[in-house]
């Protein structure tokens, strides 16, 4: 069985500063990622198949070779040979292996995708019986803020930002299932699933609030947590909004409606020794 001898996981939820994170340590030279940003492997491995399905990675495929033109390339023979396999190959743990083509000595192979949160029991075991050495980045955001910038998102994909904005209390949302929106944003309930398995000194949990306060500091805690040496990393990307959504205020009905369903929940990080801010209770 071909063997991850370091891994590295991203378990924040989307809208979670996730991706500033992956545009930052991807320049760090002890960590090598995938040509796609989530893998989505684990996921599939937990009975979610939707993300792994052939029409989604051969849009995958189309993505990367629309972004090379847009560069006025095309895709180079060993990024063709990548998509290839990925889209072609039976997915197996091989595959997932390859996804992070040659690794150096040392280096942290590194998987940004937002659903491994979510990963029961079984598989976490599954996973650590397979890495020799995992490592765990939980990004929290406030829970609400959280909901309300994946709703606008989705919106916006859609045009319909007008309806979400003309909204005086929750709608059940096509493409958004209310209980995904809820369970990406119970972190305590996340996290105990998570350390029933992984020990607490192998995974790292961070604030969304630093990528703006104090984004270096946050980095220097991540490179201090994976024991890699400190890097410069670009101040301009350092201070780039990623998947940045519109600035549309909050309204109160989301609190309204999601608070109830989290209020226990952000109660029962303490058992972490997580001190979540004053504000993010409603």
């Amino acid at each position: 069985m071909a063997q991850i001898d370091k891994l590295l996981l991203s378990v924040g939820a989307m809208k979670s500063g996730t991706t500033w994170l992956y545009r930052q340590l991807e320049q760090h030279p002890a960590i090598t990622f995938s040509p796609e940003k989530e893998i989505h492997y684990l996921a599939y491995l937990a009975g979610n198949r939707s993300h792994l399905n052939l029409a989604y990675r051969a849009g995958r495929l189309a993505n990367a070779r629309q972004r090379a033109r847009d560069r006025g390339t095309a895709l180079r023979p060993a990024e063709y040979a990548w998509y290839l396999d990925y889209l072609l190959m039976p997915k197996t743990w091989g595959w997932y292996s390859r996804r992070f083509g040659v690794v150096a000595p040392g280096q942290y192979c590194a998987d940004f995708s937002n659903l491994t949160a979510l990963l029961d029991q079984a598989n976490w075991q599954r996973l650590t019986a397979r890495v020799k050495d995992l490592r765990l980045i939980y990004i929290l955001r406030h829970p609400l803020d959280r909901i309300w910038s994946q709703l606008k998102s989705h919106y916006r994909a859609s045009g319909n930002q007008q309806l979400l904005a003309s909204m005086a209390e929750y709608a059940p949302t096509p493409g958004v299932p209310e209980d995904e929106l809820v369970g990406h944003s119970l972190y305590a309930q996340n996290l105990a699933r998570i350390l029933d398995v992984v020990p607490r000194e192998q995974v790292h949990v961070a604030f969304y609030d630093q990528i703006q306060e104090d984004p270096q500091a946050l980095l220097r805690d991540v490179e201090g947590f994976l024991q890699i040496p400190q890097h410069d990393y670009l101040p301009a990307k350092l201070g780039r909004r990623i998947n940045a959504s519109d600035t549309m205020p909050r309204p109160d009905w989301v609190a309204q409606h999601f608070y109830p369903y989290l209020a226990g929940d952000l109660e029962a990080l303490a058992k972490f020794d997580i001190a979540v801010p004053a504000g993010w209770h409603a």
